[in-house]
């Protein structure tokens, strides 16, 4: 598109065209600005185009004097690699009466946040009745079934996977763990936040874990904000939730005293859609062994930091070695003992 020239109307014309490939199409679309005649003039987007940029996930390149063909093919591969690798499947194109929502007769939700307590509330309002114990929490993954709204609905209710103290190794367990009991992959993930409470360090732990998931998992991600004791407050999310709404595809519900779990769960069904009615294939989960750490930077415990530390003394002095690896192995049983 030229950077100024799309009207509404137009818009509505680019939807319905992109809509007759896939309702899924918006996960493959990247918006690409042309030059304008004078490179002199600004090329800033018009708000039209900018709305279509949301809508594409936030996918938009310029082409400009300087650009090579490596920027363009290094963004599609990025596009590619966010969608797992899939192509756009419009297979369902033969049949464009069919409702997309239609085609789910289920929805398996996961429940992913910094507090099991919160996550259990948030698992009852969506359910319409207390199934989860908001006290006394579980430490295990718990599922519970019942219909909603005509719609046979699992919500997977995970312990605090959200904490930069856990190993790799038990959060990559729990994932599947809540993969098996969403089998054959869950719809959406729900990522239950304070609005006013998430740092950098934790964000890097939401990406670590969502990315155990799969590469495509923001896809299907809806960020839900709790409401304060005081309701009077104000709920503004802040700079960091902003960062993490914005990987996802700008989805975000705040949950508020006039909410119903209508307003939710047509919010999931509206992912559902947009994902063409196909669940997380989280195939890649069956192979662990790929760290995760090559894909997100890790945050390193204080446990992790006491072992390196300990190996790079043994390096140098190595009559401590056989001492410093006994010492190794009972800080590892320790952490068996707690996973």
């Amino acid at each position: 598109l030229k950077p100024d020239e799309c009207s509404r109307e137009e818009k509505v014309c680019i939807e319905i065209l992109l809509s007759c490939f896939s309702d899924r199409v918006f996960q493959h679309t990247l918006v690409l600005t042309t030059q304008e005649p004078d490179p002199a003039e600004p090329i800033e987007v018009n708000d039209v185009i900018k709305e279509i940029i949301k809508k594409c996930c936030n996918r938009h390149n310029r082409l400009e004097r300087n650009s090579t063909p490596d920027d363009l093919i290094a963004t599609v591969k990025e596009i590619v690699q966010e969608n797992d690798g899939c192509y756009l499947n419009c297979n369902k194109c033969e049949d464009f009466t069919t409702d997309a929502t239609e085609r789910v007769s289920d929805l398996r939700i996961v429940l992913l946040g910094k507090s099991v307590s919160e996550n259990s509330q948030v698992g009852n309002f969506i359910l319409g009745r207390a199934v989860f114990d908001s006290e006394s929490p579980s430490d295990d993954v718990v599922p519970y079934s019942d219909r909603v709204r005509g719609k046979h609905v699992t919500v997977i209710n995970t312990p605090l996977l959200l904490n930069p103290d856990l190993s790799l190794r038990h959060i990559t367990q729990a994932v599947k763990e809540c993969l098996s009991l969403s089998a054959p992959g869950p719809h959406v993930i729900i990522l239950v936040l304070k609005p006013d409470e998430c740092s950098r360090e934790e964000k890097v732990c939401i990406e670590i874990l969502l990315s155990c998931f799969s590469d495509r998992v923001f896809q299907h991600t809806l960020v839900l904000t709790t409401q304060k004791p005081d309701p009077a407050e104000p709920t503004e999310v802040n700079d960091v939730i902003k960062e993490i709404i914005k990987k996802c595809c700008n989805r975000h519900n705040r949950l508020e005293r006039n909410s119903t779990p209508d307003d939710l769960i047509a919010t999931v069904k509206e992912i559902v859609q947009e994902n063409d009615g196909c669940y997380l294939n989280c195939n890649k989960c069956e192979d662990f062994t790929t760290d995760a750490t090559e894909r997100v930077p890790r945050v390193e415990t204080g446990q992790e930091k006491a072992i390196r530390h300990s190996q790079s003394v043994a390096n140098e002095n190595p009559k401590m070695s056989r001492e410093t690896t006994s010492s190794e192995n009972m800080e590892t049983d320790l952490s068996n003992v707690k996973g």
